[in-house]
């Protein structure tokens, strides 16, 4: 690819790490970003192919964030706290605080209205957001490191390098699949396709049979 530009997103004062980012409309004449910092700080960043990259809006959070999801205009973040945060993002503010984790929330994953979290206690939530609230809790296998949501099915990465693949219609893993000496730490999930990486850098590609 080509370097088009780099910005800071942190004040001249403060230096915080960020958690999550997030594309809202990469079709637009200038895309958006959603960017949130660990220490609960949310922008919206108007991105330009070239020129100057500006914040857009921004909103603080009252407590750490430690991940963030997006989809179709809605986005959500899991927080040290073991809450997790919607936000609307026109305009940008967080609409409802879901609760029920024992930890920290490390994964969140969004897909039209349905989200799922997990966390550090090895527990899975699924929320309807039409709804907003909590419509199963699921546990898994080991601390919840990473997630990807496509529809009714749903990928689960933890410290033991493997990834479950669930089938959210009967609340159950359908399958266990190898892939990593280390914790898996983000997923993505379309068509089929699994794409999975782990901290020492390495990226698997798995493509699901159909049966």
């Amino acid at each position: 690819g080509v370097f088009l530009n780099r910005w800071c997103s942190r004040n001249a004062s403060v230096y915080c790490g960020i958690a999550g980012l997030a594309w809202l409309n990469p079709q637009a004449c200038i895309p958006q970003l959603l960017s949130c910092q660990q220490d609960g700080v949310l922008t919206i960043w108007g991105v330009p192919c070239s020129g100057e990259v500006k914040a857009l809006t921004g909103i603080s959070l009252d407590s750490p964030i430690s991940c963030l999801g997006s989809n179709e205009g809605r986005a959500i973040s899991g927080g040290v706290d073991g809450t997790a945060s919607l936000w609307t993002v026109a305009p940008l503010a967080e609409s409802r605080r879901l609760t029920g984790h024992q930890g920290r929330v490390n994964a969140v994953a969004l897909d039209r209205d349905m989200a799922v979290t997990g966390g550090d206690a090895r527990d899975l939530r699924i929320w309807d957001l039409r709804e907003e609230r909590c419509i199963s809790a699921l546990s898994d296998s080991a601390p919840v490191s990473g997630l990807a949501l496509s529809s009714m099915t749903l990928v689960s990465s933890g410290g033991n390098g493997l990834l479950r693949l669930w089938d959210l219609r009967m609340r159950k893993v359908c399958a266990r699949l190898p892939a990593h000496k280390d914790c898996a730490i983000a997923l993505a999930l379309k068509n089929g396709c699994i794409v999975s990486a782990d901290m020492s850098g390495g990226l698997h590609l798995r493509q699901q049979t159909k049966h």
